[in-house]
């Protein structure tokens, strides 16, 4: 029922309650652009854009007249589940989401100062159980049921097949989420079958690829970039905001953190209080230190990239455990309970 936001700068949360906007449905899903400027929510079986001047502390005593000027909602059809995961793009243009196990998925093209927007849908034979965008908006990637990983074009009116990744061998029965990296080259895969696939997705290689040139190629074995292996199946992916640091978890009571520019080489395991984790977020970092003064620091594994970050993970499938955890001494923040998703 209520949308927090953490407060950089003095790590307290500001709360607001969604009767502001007569919204009482289930909050099920989150993502954060990644500007901060925009909280992206699925609200039962609609779709929310919250802007960040619905967080400012001059409203936070009371309801504002004015906060419906700072929200876009978009009714998703007569759906049968309550929209589960949703995506923003890096450029804030293109919102993405898909209801729990259902076989649809939606893309809003969002203009700057409009208050509605038009939804494009797609809906497929099986079921879809994660999307993800890319950072420019242009495309969309899903898994599921199919056990494959597809790669859509939805910058136009109409969805273009660009890849389609065959995952029957490294799955068991379907792919469970996806993630681009913040460059857009590379999308990670993760499954049921305790490992993640790291697929080369530039499609700027099309020619130089012919199996993969033509809409619903199956993605030849020369586009699988890695395969990394876990002890539980994959709940959650994700990168640091420059892409040097990819986060995997899942079954295995662990959050994973691999070096990427060092063949994805394992550099921290954190260990979580409970097995089963469902949501992994990786902040952005904090701005460089003033001359001066000493810089943060870093991982006892001597990796920079590590420094200043920290890692939020949602333990528990609907309702579970948010705990913040400080990349700089793989020491826990502190934990939040009642929480379905994190961003």
């Amino acid at each position: 029922r209520h949308v927090k936001r953490i407060m950089p700068a003095h790590m307290r949360a500001c709360v607001r309650p969604m009767e502001d906007l007569s919204l009482n449905a289930r909050l099920g899903a989150l993502a954060v652009s990644q500007d901060g400027t925009l909280i992206v929510l699925g609200v039962g079986r609609s779709l929310m854009v919250l802007h960040a001047q619905y967080f400012e502390e001059r409203w936070l005593k009371g309801p504002n007249p004015n906060m419906s000027d700072q929200a876009i909602l978009a009714q998703l059809g007569n759906l049968e589940n309550d929209v589960s995961v949703v995506e923003i793009s890096v450029n804030n243009l293109t919102v993405a989401a898909c209801g729990k196990e259902e076989k649809w998925a939606a893309v809003m093209h969002l203009v700057e100062g409009a208050t509605e927007v038009s939804s494009l849908y797609m809906t497929r034979d099986t079921q879809i159980h994660g999307i993800a965008l890319s950072p420019n908006g242009r495309y969309l990637a899903m898994t599921g049921r199919d056990r494959k990983a597809t790669v859509y074009d939805v910058s136009g009116s109409e969805w273009q097949l660009v890849f389609a990744f065959d995952l029957t061998v490294y799955l068991f029965a379907y792919g469970t989420c996806l993630k681009f990296s913040p460059c857009g080259g590379m999308l990670i895969v993760g499954g049921d079958m305790r490992k993640c696939t790291v697929w080369d997705v530039r499609v700027g290689k099309l020619e130089e690829d012919p199996g993969a040139s033509s809409a619903g190629a199956s993605g030849s074995d020369s586009r699988l970039l890695k395969v990394l292996g876990r002890g539980g199946y994959i709940n959650a992916v994700c990168f640091d905001a420059s892409g040097s640091i990819l986060g995997l978890t899942g079954g295995d009571w662990k959050v994973a953190l691999y070096d990427v520019a060092n063949d994805f080489a394992l550099v921290a395991e954190i260990v979580m209080p409970v097995q089963h984790q469902h949501g992994l977020a990786i902040s952005f970092p904090s701005p460089p230190s003033p001359p001066g003064t000493s810089a943060p620091q870093s991982h006892p594994s001597g990796h920079a990239s590590f420094s200043g970050l920290i890692v939020a993970t949602q333990s528990g499938r609907e309702s579970g455990v948010l705990t913040l955890t400080d990349m700089a001494t793989l020491c826990p923040l502190c934990e939040l309970e009642g929480v379905n998703d994190v961003g």
